[in-house]
């Protein structure tokens, strides 16, 4: 039996839940599955453009792709670049040394999180965090020890460019 009677709308609905001060996008897939989320913006003229941005990668085929990369963690992301992206032809052999050497560092810090997650806050955080660690630097003098209070007087008793590095004794 032939099914009639309205064809479903290619287009998607902005709206908002109640007790909620988020617009909600509501949208079919290309399998016909309607799909709910939240844009987690305030704007209405904000939320339509990502409702746009939504029914655009459904259109071109990259839907699947947007949303599985909600749920991906920094650290898969990280394998993922350092295999496909890192390595030459994409980019020179010490440029990939680079890339695996700051993973090191952020790893630690961003490996279990959500990319969606990370925020310019977090990573504001993270650098103060890198900035403001106490630190052992090998300078042709010896070592010295940065982020230390005291410092190293220049030869008239007046801090010197080196005033916030500390000798080891």
């Amino acid at each position: 039996m032939n099914r009639t009677g309205r064809p479903r709308g290619t287009g998607g609905v902005v709206f908002q839940r109640p007790g909620s001060a988020f617009w909600w996008v509501r949208y079919r897939d290309r399998e016909g599955r309607i799909r709910k989320e939240s844009s987690g913006l305030t704007d209405r003229d904000e939320a339509d453009r990502f409702l746009r941005d939504r029914l655009d990668a459904r259109d071109e085929g990259k839907l699947p792709a947007v949303l599985a990369g909600k749920n991906l963690a920094f650290s898969d992301w990280a394998d993922w670049f350092l295999e496909r992206r890192s390595k030459p032809p994409f980019r020179a052999e010490k440029t990939h040394s680079a890339n695996i050497n700051a993973l090191k560092f952020l790893r630690p810090e961003f490996g279990g999180v959500a990319l969606t997650e990370i925020t310019p806050e977090a990573i504001e955080d993270y650098i103060n965090k890198r900035l403001h660690a106490e630190r052992r630097l090998h300078t042709k003098f010896g070592i010295v020890h940065r982020g230390q209070s005291e410092a190293i007087d220049g030869p008239s008793g007046v801090p010197g460019p080196n005033s916030d590095l500390q000798r080891c004794r």
